[in-house]
Order: structure tokens, then C-alpha cells, then sequence
């Protein structure tokens, strides 16, 4: 490892982030000589045919950052205007309009309500008119996401963008949600898209269980972009092979001054409960079990267990899905500003939010901050400024007992709830070590505080008309800190006499950045835009873990800090990593008559994840562009000409990276042991080397050719966007056999590639525009197929195994010319109806069921398929038994307004994909002491029911067979229609607020996760519970996950 040249990269960034600190000092203190002569433009914005005023139009100076908003009256002033500049007035739902700036002082407009499609987008480095995309960009304004008044974002966007699923990974309060768009890229290598909030990336991460979203209040969002095909990513390298979501924060705007009040209270209660086994059904399933098996051989010992159990005291038999669950609250309340003169231009909010569980003392709280400014220094140079601050606090056992779900619905009623798993030993002959989950939820003390400051500065200089440079450095500090404590009443707080732990982790991430711009348009035909951006960015992370033990008594954490005490400190856990990457970017755009239109990108970044020798990655695009409404022989068919408004075909093709492997990996590392000296009986301190160097390792790249139309018809009451896509990743990262000789079993190279291909659909329109009445809706349909291209040479098939653990148990098929996301097991055939064996290899190694004898394969054992012919079942018969991709998704969202009553509505879909439950078997059987489904016990395989078509219960642990060897039995189909969210607003009408002089005043009644249509026998088909690596190979596995909630909102906005 080079560690010179690694060091000179990070110390190099760091003082290149301090250059463009005083590049901007620079700008600041040269920019005073560029005035020119300008005055004041004053006018009224209406609505054409209604004539009411336009509260909130924006009024910009084309080409320039100069722009304000009209006021509660639609009156607006904007200063600094010359002659011959174009003033552009723009709303959201309304057509954009242009007034050239003559010799007048007053300009009044009128705006047709609509569909624009002169809406401005945010594109990463850029913002361009939505006619002039030439890639797939998607784009959704806060009155688009915010009118069924969401309290994360996953609510806000699920369904309505195609080509990008949106999941939550569980329904944990703050818990973690999974945004995928078109598929995945890569199988060792992170699939999160990459998030950027004001232009600065937050760094990625695969975690399940938390959301980057869940740091922002979606109150202080304007507006969100995600950026679909890999020509608009491009000009974000190598974080953008996943696909990139922009998010734009509320900014202040010059002429109005607006204060929001907004208050929220909400009931959230489980959506869809599994039935299970009451006390006496499970009672008398318990015994019956019992007796089959062969463990009661009479009647007298199951009267003594009944008469001990059950006629002591039958009011005690709890039903511990009502014990640990509950019903949750949600309350929210946020104070916001917007305003500011021509000169200084604020938006601040206050946002307080605080969420209990449906699970018992499970929550999570939210305080967050934000502030943005934009201060104009001199006539052509703005100072902006964003800074905020989020506090959030997850607390509840789940976030560290993660199969605590199933212990809920599984635990025997046959346990008070006051008991220990040591009571549960003596009283109910049970010889294993069992939790009470209710005591769990109670007694496990666990809370997950974490800070996050973020603060950046940005200068812009409009040099003229055409010219602006700008720059900025922005800082982003993280801090976390967990404490968990675990009492004695809790078998892992048992063994270790009272266990305690103490984590805490930090980061520090800054960027700087400087960008130059050219924007002129040529003799009114020829539109040119240049920039150039380069950046730097650096990213710490520290974290710190200790655990303690032997507590003289349960005082929690106040008995770490207790003298009497007598805990024990464990030896401490410490990781620190430092990445480092700088970047240039240039970007092109070119537009002739808005009809031939060409978009030309390449970006270069250098990374330190990467050894010296493969640093750097070059990133190029290209786009093309055709208006073909705007060609003279369009023009010339008057019916198109009058009811096509925008017919556009583009073609688009790029390159990206894909940096999201652990950093070092390249690097040779060593470990330490203690080894037998050869000479004498003591082992000796040794040094090894773990891994060998591997500077080979370079950038996962990602190629696409994008083809899409887009078409806006009937005055833009109509749009429908398509596109097609081929999306491919080569060089991937995969581990690769070595030979023996070396003296390591594998080393990570860049040999596998995968495809991905799909198409996306989106159509909206505006079905009735009349005063009193509107009605607009949008349907989207989206289908992605991957294919595996190559495993490298040597390899055909790679296996793996997030669903269970046991030995030779992989249950994921990873094989070439097939897609990802394959499940892998045994066939089931039936269900066993006699005693004798026919399989081979009971109880050897690679026998499904490898511990089992001949005496435990009971009546109702599940029949496996010999699929390869040999005469026997074991490893070599299984196939795939489940695909979790679906054929195709879906969203249809709608809105309704009449007069002062407006109803939104919010529909999601997936058809054709597979589910892997891996809570079947616990709900199935009855190991150890467990209770079972209903359901399950009802349709089981018995003597006297010979066509049941589940397995027969037993009282052994049938879970154990199914980590052995997973079968189709746990495949269920994961096909949904889903009502996300309904909301209904009664919102004052307009003469009353005027008469009150205030701006709005309205409430909304919300309710979330409305139905679910599926067949789906889980808690909610869309789940993807389980690790990192489940998520990206194998999204639709449900392991325990924490139930999504319904929730009936209450929500009172008032703006004045």
C-alpha cells in the first residue's frame, strides 16, 4: 500500500477545498466595477379568465439569478432589470409566460392554468426548461407531494415516479426505506441511489435500517428530481451508476412575507393482523402435538400438564399480540418563514415531530432546523447560505432484538406476562432458554441519539448577462451515540449479569466547490450553455463501541457510573476512515430554434478508495434532442398544430461509476494471533497477512442507451412520457478462486457484469378544468428485466444464503444468463403420509435434513422433488423456486378539487413477483413452546385430515429444516394494489381569508396505507427486511419485519 501517495491525495483535497474558499474571497472583493444602468419593473399577475391575482408567481430575470415573488395582492417588484432583458413569470400548474423589458415600468400579466411544460428542473449543476431535456429526469413540486401532508418522504414519493420503487425496508418509526431505480446495478457493490440536498451528496449508504431521508422534514422541501438514465447522472461520476434523487430545500423570495403554522396529530394502529392460535386452541394443538411426537407416550401425563398449566389459573393466559402492540401516535408541529426584500431573501423553519411505535415503547423523536438565505452584496454578486441542524432519537428494543415480531406472534399464551425466560424454564418442563417478549419490550433500555449540523456558503457572481462564477464550501458533521442495557430478566443480560453497551460514531464531510457559466443566445436561433465545475470532497468517519458486564444490581446505565457496582469493561471496539475524491466536470448544452437539441457531458473523478495506479475514472455523455412540433411541417397540419403542443424524441447514451465498495480494499492488511512456539509449550504473539494487495481493483462501470418521447397535447392537458432503456455494468467486483500456492483462498477483482433493460411509461392529465370543479390524474408503468452477462471466466453460479444460516444451506442463485434476485431450494411435492423413508441420506452432511433420524420424519413431513433423476433428494435437487423481480410496477395518484374541498389520492402496484417469508415456519410449527397461525394449524397435514396442505406440526423444531434446506413452501406470491394515502382538505375560500387577511387556512384528514390488496399471508407484501446484502441481490425477504402501520392524520395549516 502506497500510503504516500494516499496521503498526498487527502491533504492535496483539503487544501484545494481551502483554494476555493479564497477563489470566492477573491470574487467578493473584485466584483464592484461591473453596474450597470437598470430600474424598476412593478406590475399585477392574474389568472386568465377567472382574473383572480396569483399569490406566490415567480418573476425572473431570464438568465440571471435576479427574481422575486408576488405578493397576497399578485403585486410584484423586481429592480436591477435593463432594457432588452426578458422578465419570465412562472407558476407551478400554470404556462410559463415571457414579457420582453422595453422602455416601460410597468408590466401586468395574465397565466393560463395548466400543465407547463416550460417548468424549470433541477438537472444537478443546472437547472433547464423541461422542453429542453434531452434525458429522463423526473420531477416532483412539494403542492404535487405535500397535498395528503406525508410525514416522511417515502410517503411522499411511493407510486409516482416511474421507473423507481419505493419501499419501506420495515415500519419502524424512522426506520429505513430502500428507493431503487431501474433495477439493480451490481452484486458486491452498494445499489443506493445517490441523495444530494442543495447540491451537496450526502454520503451513501446501504443501511436497511436507516433512511438519509428521515433527517429532513418534507415541509422544508420545494421541489425533488430524480435523475433516471445515465446520461443526466454522468455529471456526478462515480456516485452516480445508481441513479441520483435532488432535493431542493424551501429558499426566501423578494416582495412577500409569509408565516406558516402547521400543527398534526395522528392514530396509527396495525394494518393487517396474522391470527393466531388462542389459549385453549393452543392448548389443546400443544397436547395433541405432544402425544404425536411421541414425547407423552399416556393420557396421565397430559392430565397432570393440563391440570398444572390450565385449571390453576386460566385468567392468566395472555394473547401477546395485544399485550406488546399498541396503538401509535404521530404528532408534528412546524412554524416556517418565507420572505425578504429585493436585497435579502429568507426561509426558516421549526419543525418538532414525535412518533410512538405500534410496538410497545418503540418511537422516534425529531427536532430540525433550517435556514436559507440569499443576501445580494453588490447588484451581481449574491451571498447564499443554507445552515440547518437535525436532533433525532430512535429508541425500543426492536432496533437491537430484530426478530422480536416473530417472538410476539409465536410466544406460548400458556406464559404470564410477568415471567422470565428462567420461570418459563421451571413451570412449563421446557429445558431451553426462551424470552418473554413483553419483557423485552419493557426491560431492554436502548436508545439511538444522533446530531447533524450542516452549514454551507455560496458566492455568485453574475459577470454580465451571459457570464456568472460562483463558488461554495459546504460542511456536514454527523454525530451518533447508542446505549443499550440489557437486565437480568433477559437471557443475554443473564449470562452476563446485567450487559450495557456504548457506541458512539462521528463524521465530518466537506465539499468546495467552484463553477463557471456561459448562457447566450445567437441571433435568436443558436441557444448555447457551457459550465465547468470543480470540486472537492472529503469525507471522515470514526466510531467507537464498548461493552459492559457484572452488575451488582439493575440500575442500568446509572450502574456504569456506580463505584459499588463492580462492572466489567470488555476490551473496546475502534474503526477510522478517511476518503477523499476530487472531480471536474464540464458540461455542455445546445439548442437550435428549440427544435434540434444536444447535450454533451464528461466528468473526471479521483478517488482514494482506489490504488494509486487506478485512481482516476472518466465519466463521458451525450444526448440528443428533436422537437419535432416545432419542425414548419408540423406546424403546417392544423390540427397538430393546434393540439400538439410539445412532441420531442430524444436519445441519450453515458457512462458512470460505481465507488461503493469499502475503502482499503485494494490495500494488503495484516492480523494478529497467538501461535504455538515451535520451540517450547506457549503460544507466541504472531502477525499474518490477512489479504493479499490488490491494486487492481478499479471503478464497477455502467453504460446506457436511453431512447424517450415526450408528448403534451390539448392546451398541455395531456402528457405522456416514454422511454427505453439498456442499462449495462461491467467490471464488477467479484471474488475469484486462487490457487492453493498462494496462500489465499480468493481475491476481489473486476471480472462479472450484469444487464438491465426496462421501459417506463407515464401519462397525466388535467380530465376537468372548470371554477369549481378539477380533476387531474397521472398513471405510471414501469418493467425492468436484469440478466446475469458474466461471472467472470472460471465462474457459472454463485450462491449465497440471507435467509438462515445452517451449513450448506445457500439459498440465492446467482448464475449467468439469469436475472438476480433468484431464490434457491427444494421443490416441494406434498406432504408425507406414512412413516417409511424414501430418501437416502438421512442424517449424512448434504441430506436436506442432516440431523434428522428415521424416528423424527413424522406423518406430515413435507415430499420433496428428485429433480436431477439420481433416486435420492439432497443439495444437488434444488432449483429455483422463487424470482422476487416484478413483471412490472406501478402508480396512479389523482386530485380532486371542488370549491374549497380538495381529495387526493394515491395508488401503487406490483405484479409478478415473489416473496420469501421466512416467518412460514415459525408460524407453521409448534418447536419448542411455541404458538402457531391459525391458519396454518387449520390447513395442516393430520391422520384425519390427509389432504392438508401444510406441514403436519410437530412439537420438534420444524424451523431447523427449513435454514437446512429451503423449499417452495416459504414462496409466496408478492403481488400487491395498494392505497398508499387519501386525504381530504377543507380549505377556507378565498373572499373569507381576504376578509381576514390571511393567506390560507385549511384541514386535512390523512390516512396512509388505506388497503392492500395481495395474497400475500405476511403483515404487508412490500418488505425487505434483513441485511445490506439481502437488499441488493434479494429485495422481497420477510425475516420479523416491523409491521407498517395505518395511520389516520389530522393535520391544521394555517398561513398568514
Amino acid at each position: 500500500m502506497n500510503l504516500k501517495d494516499l496521503n498526498n491525495l487527502r491533504a492535496d483535497t483539503e487544501g484545494r477545498i481551502k483554494t476555493v474558499f479564497l477563489i470566492c474571497m477573491f470574487v467578493l472583493v473584485s466584483a464592484g466595477g461591473f453596474a450597470q444602468n437598470t430600474k424598476s419593473i412593478s406590475g399585477t399577475v392574474r389568472e386568465k379568465g377567472s382574473n383572480e391575482t396569483v399569490i406566490g408567481a415567480t418573476v425572473q430575470v431570464k438568465g440571471t439569478h435576479n427574481g422575486v415573488i408576488t405578493n397576497e395582492n399578485g403585486e410584484y417588484t423586481i429592480k436591477n432589470v435593463s432594457p432588452g432583458q426578458v422578465l419570465v413569470f412562472s407558476m407551478i400548474g400554470m404556462n410559463t409566460v415571457e414579457k420582453t423589458v422595453g422602455s416601460q415600468n410597468r408590466i401586468d400579466v395574465l397565466m393560463d392554468a395548466g400543465v407547463l411544460i416550460d417548468e424549470v428542473v433541477v438537472t444537478g449543476y443546472q437547472t433547464q426548461r423541461k422542453v429542453d431535456l434531452t434525458g429522463s429526469v423526473s420531477s416532483l413540486s412539494s403542492d404535487q407531494f405535500m397535498q395528503t401532508n406525508p410525514l416522511s418522504l417515502e410517503q411522499a414519493l411511493k407510486g409516482k415516479i416511474s421507473g423507481v420503487q419505493v419501499m419501506n425496508n420495515d415500519g419502524a418509526p424512522g426506520g429505513g426505506i430502500t428507493i431503487k431505480i431501474r433495477g439493480a446495478s451490481s452484486i458486491t457493490a452498494g445499489s443506493s441511489p445517490l441523495y444530494v440536498i442543495d447540491g451537496f451528496p450526502l454520503p451513501i449508504s446501504d443501511d436497511p435500517l436507516e433512511s438519509p431521508l428521515a433527517t429532513i422534514s418534507p415541509d422544508a422541501i420545494e421541489s425533488i428530481s430524480i435523475l433516471k438514465d445515465v446520461s443526466s447522472t454522468a455529471i456526478y461520476g462515480a456516485q452516480g451508476a445508481n441513479g441520483v434523487v435532488l432535493i431542493t430545500t424551501k429558499k426566501g423570495s423578494a416582495g412577500m412575507s409569509e408565516i406558516s403554522v402547521k400543527a398534526t396529530y395522528g392514530i396509527s394502529k396495525l394494518a393487517n393482523s396474522i391470527l393466531m392460535l388462542g389459549a385453549e386452541d393452543y392448548m389443546r394443538a400443544y397436547m395433541r402435538d405432544m402425544i404425536m411426537s411421541g414425547r407423552w407416550q399416556n393420557a396421565d401425563f397430559y392430565q397432570e400438564y393440563k391440570d398444572q398449566i390450565w385449571n390453576t389459573n386460566p385468567s392468566r393466559f395472555q394473547f401477546y399480540p395485544d399485550l406488546c402492540l399498541q396503538n401509535g401516535t404521530k404528532q408534528n408541529y412546524e412554524v416556517s418563514y418565507r420572505g425578504g426584500t429585493d436585497r435579502i431573501q429568507n426561509s426558516t423553519i421549526f419543525s418538532l415531530m414525535n412518533e410512538d411505535g405500534i410496538a410497545i415503547n418503540t418511537g422516534f423523536k425529531r427536532f430540525y432546523f433550517q435556514t436559507n438565505n440569499s443576501i445580494k452584496l453588490l447588484p451581481q454578486l449574491t451571498l447564499n447560505t443554507n445552515l440547518s441542524y437535525e436532533h433525532n432519537i430512535r429508541s425500543g428494543a426492536f432496533w437491537t432484538e430484530g426478530n422480536i415480531f416473530n417472538e410476539i406472534q409465536t410466544f406460548s399464551p400458556l406464559v404470564p406476562k410477568e415471567w422470565t425466560f428462567q420461570e418459563i424454564d421451571d413451570n412449563l418442563y421446557y429445558t431451553g432458554k426462551m424470552d418473554n417478549p413483553y419483557r423485552k419490550l419493557k426491560d431492554i433500555d436502548y436508545s439511538n441519539k444522533n446530531n447533524t449540523f450542516f452549514g454551507q456558503a455560496e458566492l455568485v457572481y453574475n459577470i454580465n448577462d451571459n457570464w456568472f462564477v460562483k463558488g461554495g464550501i459546504g460542511v456536514r458533521i454527523p454525530k451518533g451515540e447508542v446505549k443499550e442495557f440489557i437486565p437480568k430478566t433477559i437471557q443475554r443480560g443473564y449470562d452476563n449479569n446485567g450487559l450495557a453497551t456504548y457506541a458512539t460514531q462521528s463524521g465530518l464531510n466537506m465539499r468546495g466547490v467552484v463553477q463557471a457559466g456561459f448562457n447566450k443566445v445567437f441571433n435568436k436561433v443558436h441557444s448555447l450553455s457551457v459550465n465547468a465545475v470543480y470540486e472537492a470532497n472529503t469525507n471522515k468517519y470514526e466510531t467507537f463501541n464498548q461493552e459492559y458486564s457484572q452488575f451488582n444490581t439493575d440500575l442500568g446505565w446509572e450502574g456504569i457510573y456506580d463505584a459499588k457496582s463492580g462492572n466489567h469493561v470488555k476490551s473496546p471496539g475502534v474503526s477510522y476512515e478517511k476518503i477523499a475524491m476530487l472531480s471536474g466536470v464540464l458540461m455542455a448544452n445546445y439548442s437550435y430554434k428549440g427544435r434540434y437539441l444536444l447535450k454533451a457531458s464528461m466528468r473526471a473523478d479521483g478517488s482514494s478508495k482506489f490504488s494509486p495506479d487506478n485512481r482516476w475514472g472518466f465519466f463521458p455523455s451525450g444526448a440528443l434532442g428533436w422537437r419535432v412540433s416545432e419542425e414548419e411541417f408540423f406546424k403546417n397540419v392544423s390540427w397538430l398544430e393546434k393540439n400538439v403542443n410539445n412532441l420531442k424524441l430524444r436519445f441519450s447514451y453515458g457512462q458512470v461509476g460505481n465507488d461503493q465498495i469499502a475503502p482499503y480494499a485494494y490495500a494488503q492488511t495484516l492480523s494478529s494471533s497467538q501461535r504455538q512456539a515451535i520451540f517450547g509449550d506457549g503460544a507466541i504473539p504472531a502477525l499474518y497477512t490477512s489479504r493479499m494487495a490488490n491494486p487492481e481493483i478499479s471503478w464497477e462501470v455502467t453504460e446506457e442507451f436511453n431512447g424517450g418521447l415526450d408528448l403534451d397535447m390539448f392546451n398541455n392537458r395531456l402528457n405522456i412520457s416514454l422511454d427505453l432503456y439498456t442499462k449495462t455494468t461491467r467490471d464488477m467486483l467479484l471474488e475469484q478462486n486462487l490457487p492453493r500456492t498462494s496462500g489465499f483462498g480468493k481475491v476481489t477483482r473486476n471480472i462479472g457484469s450484469v444487464r438491465n433493460r426496462g421501459f417506463e411509461i407515464s401519462v397525466g392529465g388535467v380530465l376537468i378544468d372548470k371554477k369549481d370543479f378539477t380533476w387531474n390524474a397521472t398513471v405510471n408503468f414501469s418493467s425492468n428485466q436484469s440478466k446475469v452477462l458474466s461471472l467472470g471466466a472460471e465462474t457459472q453460479m454463485l450462491e449465497g444464503r440471507p435467509v438462515g444460516s445452517a451449513s450448506g444451506s445457500e439459498n440465492v442463485l446467482i448464475k449467468k444468463g439469469y436475472p438476480l434476485g433468484l431464490f434457491y431450494g427444494l421443490q416441494m411435492e406434498g406432504i408425507r403420509s406414512n412413516w417409511h423413508s424414501d430418501y437416502n441420506g438421512i442424517g449424512s452432511a448434504d441430506s436436506p435434513w442432516w440431523y434428522a433420524t428415521e424416528r423424527e420424519m413424522p406423518y406430515g413431513f413435507p415430499s420433496f422433488a428428485d429433480t436431477n433423476g439420481d433416486g435420492k433428494v439432497d443439495m444437488s435437487d434444488r432449483v429455483v423456486i422463487g424470482d422476487v423481480n416484478p413483471v412490472f410496477i406501478g402508480g396512479l395518484n389523482t386530485r380532486l378539487r371542488w370549491k374549497f374541498i380538495e381529495l387526493a389520492m394515491d395508488f401503487s402496484w406490483s405484479y409478478g413477483n415473489d416473496i420469501i417469508n421466512g416467518n412460514v415456519y415459525n408460524l407453521m410449527n409448534n418447536g419448542d413452546i411455541r404458538n402457531k397461525s391459525a391458519v396454518y394449524y387449520k390447513d395442516a397435514w393430520f391422520a384425519n385430515n390427509p389432504t392438508g396442505t401444510f406441514t403436519g406440526p410437530g412439537a420438534i423444531d420444524w424451523s431447523g429444516y427449513m435454514w437446512a434446506a429451503s423449499n417452495s413452501e416459504m414462496v409466496e406470491d408478492g403481488s400487491f394494489l395498494k392505497m398508499n394515502n387519501l386525504a381530504v382538505t377543507f380549505r377556507m375560500p378565498k373572499n373569507i381569508l381576504k376578509a381576514w387577511k390571511i393567506k390560507d387556512l385549511a384541514l386535512t384528514y390523512t390516512i396512509n396505507n388505506v388497503f392492500c390488496l395481495t395474497n400475500y399471508s405476511g403483515y404487508d407484501p412490500e418488505v425487505r427486511s434483513g441485511s445490506s446484502v439481502n437488499n441488493r441481490i434479494l429485495p422481497g425477504v420477510d425475516i420479523s419485519a416491523y409491521p407498517y402501520a395505518r395511520s389516520h392524520i389530522f393535520s391544521l395549516n394555517f398561513k398568514y
